[in-house]
């Protein structure tokens, strides 16, 4: 066996590292890219301030009525920055009791969880704290008497249970409901549930309707720290007519230099200093180029996104047309990871609300003719036509396939099915509404 050694080329595609971090900063959001320059200004003295903090926007459009129809109970988020707990050791403190008892509260207070539940039986805690069972359950009962109504519970049934106690005491088809039959309630099953209770469907109606205004998630009113926003990356603004892209300069840090520092790389007689600021200057040069270029790229992106979804800006998501990846990159000559970085973690303000900039990349759907819809119209206009049906004889998956094909959309009821599921809303035994 011979060896022998053999010269051969082979090409190789290797990323430095200033290009990786153009591509790192290009897929960045503008929080995150905030946080990065930050980052890089402690370990550049060349870098004297940043500018453009973002300007915060609570975004995403508003929610339908068939949207919000699609739970029976409410869903809650966080509106204010104080956390459950504080709220309830400020309404802890003017209580008057014993310092027995307000540790035991302290104690329930601290198990709770985020949903404003409490995490174990009773049982279970006075176990593990070795507190007498009768003076914790004294203890829970004076934390479930606190604001937000229905804290303190151990289960969904309870947490319902106590609101409803504090709140409207004479329904006692509510409580019933709630007490045995809260999986029948959720599945819509009036006619099982009148019939068991004696009493027509308008009636059971009407309490599912009390039980739908309860808050299950009474912990959720209160925040655990500085709420997050959506930071709109670009605008898109009506100029007379014509639709056009901006961007929010505020959404990107613009970087200034120390001046002092500048001027001693040619000022010092030391090399080694002279070396360290010429590095960093290079360094923060690069940094600020890869923002512009950032810029540049997503509003290139953008331009084209919205020259394709002209339509959606005059007439709003029922009107988004169909558009891929592929498409923005055929039309801006790159490749398709540079346009699927670009829009990663991105906002658009629009005249319709704030939306991620992926949200307008759908496949398209066949349609009579030569054109073809994307699945976020499909999904609107299937949202359009739950909004506006019969509640008391809601449209099956299958109806609603047919209204869609009767308007040239070519699709089953399988798939309509599918992208009622993806958009919460329930199916139309779910949809069913009894005459109060």
């Amino acid at each position: 066996m011979e060896l022998r050694m053999l010269a051969a080329q082979q090409m190789r595609l290797q990323l430095t590292q200033k290009l990786r971090q153009s591509i790192d900063i290009l897929q960045m959001s503008s929080l995150e890219l905030m946080e990065y320059v930050k980052e890089q200004t402690a370990d550049n003295p060349l870098i004297e301030s940043i500018s453009g903090e973002p300007r915060v926007r609570t975004g995403g459009r508003k929610k339908s009525a068939a949207e919000h129809d699609s739970d029976w109970w409410l869903n809650v988020h966080a509106d204010t920055e104080k956390s459950l707990e504080e709220a309830l050791l400020e309404q802890l403190k003017w209580q008057n009791l014993d310092k027995q008892t307000y540790l035991y509260c302290l104690m329930l207070i601290r198990s709770l969880n985020d949903n404003g539940y409490l995490d174990g039986t009773p049982e279970e805690l006075a176990g593990h704290i070795g507190a007498p069972l009768q003076e914790l359950r004294r203890a829970l009962r004076i934390v479930q008497s606190m604001e937000p109504s229905g804290v303190g519970a151990t289960s969904l049934e309870e947490c319902l249970l106590l609101q409803l106690a504090e709140n409207d005491p004479q329904n006692a088809l509510a409580r019933a409901l709630v007490a045995r039959d809260l999986q029948n309630v959720a599945n819509k099953k009036f006619a099982l549930l009148a019939k068991k209770y004696a009493v027509d469907t308008a009636a059971i109606q009407k309490a599912v309707d009390r039980i739908g205004r309860l808050n299950p998630k009474p912990g959720l009113a209160y925040g655990k720290g500085k709420p997050e926003y959506v930071v709109p990356d670009v605008v898109i603004q009506n100029v007379e007519g014509r639709f056009e892209v901006v961007l929010d300069d505020r959404a990107a840090p613009a970087l200034s230099w120390n001046l002092f520092y500048l001027n001693m790389i040619k000022q010092t007689d030391c090399k080694e200093t002279s070396s360290y600021l010429r590095q960093k200057w290079t360094a923060a040069k690069w940094l600020s180029k890869c923002i512009e270029q950032r810029k540049a790229t997503l509003h290139h992106v953008a331009k084209a996104m919205f020259d394709i979804q002209r339509d959606f800006c005059e007439h709003g998501p029922a009107s988004i047309k169909p558009m891929s990846l592929k498409d923005i990159a055929g039309v801006l000559n790159v490749h398709e990871s540079t346009v699927s970085r670009a829009v990663r973690g991105k906002y658009a303000l629009t005249p319709w609300g704030t939306y991620e900039l992926r949200h307008f990349f759908s496949a398209s759907i066949p349609q009579c003719g030569d054109e073809a819809a994307s699945a976020l119209q499909i999904k609107e206009q299937i949202r359009d036509i739950v909004a506006k049906e019969d509640k008391t004889n809601p449209l099956s998956d299958q109806n609603i396939a047919e209204l869609l094909q009767e308007k040239g959309c070519m699709i089953s009821r399988r798939t309509v099915a599918k992208y009622r599921e993806s958009m919460n809303i329930g199916s139309s035994a779910k949809r069913k509404r009894y005459e109060v």
